[in-house]
């Protein structure tokens, strides 16, 4: 009777080892590995089913301990499109992966805007500076010509009117009278000339006096302005509320 109850005890335990011992071994086998991440720009936000990670290892790279299987994760950073998918993370190993964010569209087109802006400004504190230096020196290399040109026919307007006072004859005092009004028409059509030379060129420098006033103040008034992103598509959360069973977007800003 002892054997027979000792022979039942015997097999109890080896039932209970054979079933102990696969199941120890199924349960102890490695359900977790690691996932790496190397990202840009260093300071974007990672997020692992759709939990943002912080832990970084020596080497600057986010990592996380995962179940195994796929998760999904997103990368994301202001002024930068979002990447999202999906990773698989293996029993006992570790995931390497390494996501470069472009810039989005709505920021480069910004970018495009700003700097538009920032050519028209430097030709509204360039162009006018240059205009009056070009006629400043437009009016001094031209106005010596048009004063000699004007004194030297009045020089000989002068000498006309000696000769008609020396003239002694009816036939030389018509002449010199003739000469006279010659002198006399091109003297005028000399000094008009002059005359609307330098007042051309006070316009114009007085002119662009005003117009540098003008597109310095504009120029003044035209401040960059700052960036605002507008959350798009690409940076919705779909979820599932768990008390009503309802989709529900979540913007990520």
């Amino acid at each position: 009777m002892k054997s027979i109850t000792a022979i039942s005890e015997h097999f109890s335990l080896l039932l209970f080892l054979s079933i102990a011992m696969p199941t120890t071994y199924l349960f102890g086998q490695q359900t977790i590995g690691t996932l790496k991440i190397v990202v840009r720009p260093t300071d974007a936000t990672v997020k692992i089913d759709n939990r943002q990670i912080h832990q970084m290892d020596t080497q600057g790279l986010y990592y996380q301990v995962l179940d195994t299987g796929k998760h999904s994760f997103q990368i994301l950073a202001p002024t930068y499109k979002t990447k999202e998918g999906t990773v698989n993370v293996l029993p006992n190993d570790t995931v390497f992966m390494g996501k470069y964010l472009v810039f989005s569209d709505q920021f480069r087109k910004y970018k495009r805007k700003e700097k538009g802006k920032q050519r028209f400004r430097s030709m509204l504190r360039i162009l006018p500076p240059i205009a009056i230096i070009g006629f400043s020196a437009q009016y001094f290399l031209g106005v010596g010509k048009t004063r000699t040109e004007m004194e030297d026919s009045e020089l000989v307007v002068y000498q006309r009117i000696e000769d008609y006072d020396n003239a002694t004859t009816i036939k030389t005092t018509a002449l010199a009278r003739t000469e006279y009004q010659s002198a006399k028409f091109y003297y005028d059509s000399k000094r008009n000339a002059h005359n609307k030379f330098v007042r051309n060129q006070v316009i114009k420098i007085s002119a662009a006096t005003v117009g540098m006033v003008g597109a310095y103040w504009l120029a003044s008034k035209m401040k960059a302005q700052p960036f605002i992103e507008t959350p798009a598509m690409s940076n919705v959360n779909l979820g599932l509320d768990p008390f009503s069973n309802s989709l529900i977007f979540t913007f990520i800003f």
